[in-house]
This record gives C-alpha cells, structure tokens and sequence, in this order.
C-alpha cells in the first residue's frame, strides 16, 4: 500500500537515453506523503519550487499513478510558473520500498508549455 510518507531520492534523465544527467544537485532528496482519499504532498531540496499538491490512485496490483503541481520561482522571488509531474509508482517485493517514472512539465504562467523533462525516483517508506 502506498499510504504514509516516503524519503526519496529523484534522478533527473534524459528522456531519450534515460542517462542520468550530469549537474550539481543530482540526484536530489524529497519527501512525498500520500494521504488516504488519494491525495498527495511533496516537498524537494530544490530552492526555487514551491512545495507540491496532487492526486494519486492505484492502478492495479503493485502499481499506482500520480499527479501533482508546484509553483516554480526566480532568485528574486517572482513566480515564473508551474511544474506538473506524472508518475508511475511501482512498489517492488519490499512493501517499503517503490521505484517511478516520472514525466515533468513546466508551464509558463500563462499555462503554456515551455519545456519537458523526465526523471526516476526511488522511495523508502519513513517509519
């Protein structure tokens, strides 16, 4: 069951060779709590995202789906946009253990889409 909050460590990739992408800060820690009812909660140590809000549901044996948004700003403060993230979340032979995929996309504040990214993750349930 995915309910209860998870420690994870997410890995930005290239979406077409799913090669880790080389910069400081990745692979960076989070924390993801997914709530009964099928909401959700996210925070990351990336200094310029608001905390994340969304919805999850089980899709089917292991696996579950997930979206959620953040808000996106500048050094000065000024929110720039909006990060919707999509993932698949598979729990493994360990329940306290997942691995997702995620798709992230970043709108311009006018909704636009400005850019794509993807991304893995891993999580460890905190008890």
């Amino acid at each position: 069951k995915l309910e209860g909050t998870w420690r994870v460590q997410v890995t930005i990739r290239d979406c077409q060779t799913g090669e880790a992408l080389q910069f400081p800060g990745n692979p960076f820690p989070a924390l993801v709590t997914f709530a009964r009812g099928g909401t959700l909660t996210s925070a990351d140590s990336t200094l310029l995202r608001s905390a994340g809000h969304g919805v999850w549901r089980h899709t089917g044996g292991h696996t579950y789906s997930a979206v959620s948004e953040a808000f996106l700003f500048n050094l000065a403060g000024v929110r720039t946009g909006t990060q919707r993230l999509t993932q698949v979340i598979e729990i493994g032979d360990d329940p306290d253990e997942f691995k997702a995929s995620v798709s992230a996309e970043i709108l311009g504040r006018d909704g636009n889409l400005i850019q794509t990214a993807c991304a893995t993750s891993v999580g460890r349930r905190m008890e």
